[in-house]
């Protein structure tokens, strides 16, 4: 086995579709589809961005801010105001990984 490349660097296509599928994930699991960005990083949180990818707070934020202008394929929406994200319940994790791989 040899290690190919920087572990230390990861692309933006790969963070957000880490925080898009661990955001989806985690909606399938609790089933439901409005979320805050509070609840993902509470102790008690079974999953998460912070769970599975170790993304921070802050980050995760950045991400959803950047996503939202992407609505059109992403099928997202983050009220920062509000600490709201709404994702949309027809989607789900695996989608989001076919989503990235079509490009």
């Amino acid at each position: 086995v040899e290690k190919v490349g920087n572990p230390e660097f990861i692309s933006e296509k790969q963070l957000h579709l880490s925080a898009l599928y661990s955001l989806y994930r985690y909606a399938e699991r609790v089933d439901k589809y409005n979320l805050t960005v509070s609840e993902l990083y509470k102790g008690s949180a079974l999953e998460g961005p912070f769970k599975l990818f170790r993304i921070p707070k802050y980050m995760l934020e950045e991400i959803e801010r950047a996503l939202n202008q992407k609505t059109e394929k992403h099928h997202i929406h983050y009220n920062e105001i509000k600490d709201e994200i709404t994702l949309n319940h027809k989607m789900s994790s695996i989608d989001v990984v076919k989503l990235y791989g079509e490009r």
